[in-house]
């Protein structure tokens, strides 16, 4: 399954009142811009909720290719609109941070900030169509609040062929809204290069370190986990957003995106370190999560620093207990974790990532605006409970 995301999705979330219904679309109603950035984050997801109809509308109704095909435009209507709506759009929100914060103010204007838009929902339709597959491998129940697009419609298995679409109409959209600009191949190699990555990660997410289905320790290091994290999480949640209004912006040279590639790649590390902390040690009343990667049998940073910094004996009751879904066996390795100190080491971690990106970005090349680089550490530095 994903990685959960319930602090990255923290970072970008606005609750934002209230909502119109728009030919079955629930969408938020675009507010008045006050003063102050808190009014612009408000107003941003707002007017990005604004256009989903519009762009829904544009992509089904009006796609040529559907044309004459009315029982395949009312099917996808109903798939892009079910599996759209509803969530934290927190990767079309940080891409469109990026976009503000990057671009010379001579290019904001009314068609330009739509093209962003469409950018950010392009991004978010591609995190739809990975979890859309992701709920049905996972045979999850819910997503968003309400029950996952495998379990309605009787659907089962046959969801694929939805998720397949959603996969193939990211690059209609990015086609229909991009075709005539200069940064148009680019875009479409890097959401390649994404979709490609995330699904590298999925594989070996799910065969590196186990041997028969079952979690086997011996596999699990330092080393793995970062791979995991790079590919599945990575290039899906900080990756992605950057690069694509770099491109947008005319900061695509192959230079900038290599000069910001390790720092983007190493913060989703960092951000997954982070979640993998909180679904052990988190509030569940703030994060509104109840983790189960022990029980789950989860390649997380903890079991990997705990394998590292154990002694032999605690690393036998690491491997009676991790992995079982059991409260008992939970509560005793999570007692193990407080007895080898991984609360402190996660905050000598935490401490050297934050030291060591905010380094990096000071020596990335004048041209690149560091504003996104910068927000995003500022935000996940110390959200840890």
């Amino acid at each position: 399954m994903l990685p959960s995301r319930k602090l990255f999705n923290d970072l970008f979330k606005f609750s934002i009142k209230p909502v119109l219904h728009f030919e079955g679309l629930v969408v938020t109603k675009a507010v008045s811009v006050r003063h102050g950035n808190t009014s612009q984050k408000y107003q941003r997801r707002a007017d990005l909720e604004a256009v989903l109809p519009r762009i829904i509308n544009e992509a089904i109704v009006e796609n040529p290719i559907l044309e004459g095909l009315p029982v395949v435009q009312d099917w996808y209507k109903k798939v892009f609109e079910y599996n759209l709506v509803g969530g934290k759009m927190t990767r079309g929100l940080l891409f469109l941070d990026s976009f503000h914060k990057m671009a010379d103010p001579s290019m904001i204007n009314k068609r330009t900030v739509f093209e962003a838009q469409a950018m950010a929902w392009t991004i978010e339709l591609l995190l739809s169509a990975i979890l859309l597959i992701d709920d049905m491998m996972d045979e999850a129940y819910t997503r968003r609040g309400h029950d996952c697009w495998y379990r309605t419609n009787n659907l089962g298995p046959k969801a694929t062929n939805d998720g397949l679409f959603m996969e193939a109409a990211i690059f209609e959209f990015l086609k229909k809204y991009f075709y005539d600009k200069p940064y148009y191949m680019n875009v479409v190699r890097v959401f390649e290069e994404v979709l490609h990555k995330t699904n590298l990660g999925q594989v070996i997410d799910m065969h590196a370190y186990t041997t028969d289905g079952k979690t086997d320790l011996s596999k699990v290091t330092k080393e793995q986990v970062s791979l995991i994290a790079i590919y599945k999480t990575s290039y899906l949640t900080t990756y992605i957003p950057v690069v694509l209004a770099m491109h947008m912006v005319g900061l695509g040279d192959p230079r900038f995106i290599e000069a910001v590639k390790n720092i983007l790649l190493e913060t989703g590390v960092y951000f997954q370190a982070q979640d993998d902390f909180i679904d052990c040690f988190g509030n569940e009343s703030i994060t509104g999560k109840y983790g189960t990667d022990i029980e789950d049998g989860k390649c997380t940073w903890l079991l990997a620093t705990a394998l590292e910094k154990g002694t032999p004996e605690q690393i036998e009751v690491l491997k009676k207990n991790y992995g079982i879904k059991d409260k008992e066996c939970r509560a005793i390795v999570k007692q193990l974790y407080n007895d080898i100190g991984m609360v402190e080491e996660f905050k000598k971690y935490e401490k050297e990532i934050q030291e060591r990106l905010r380094r990096e970005i000071e020596l990335l090349p004048t041209e690149i605006p560091k504003g996104p680089f910068v927000t995003i550490l500022d935000r996940l530095r110390g959200r840890n409970h």
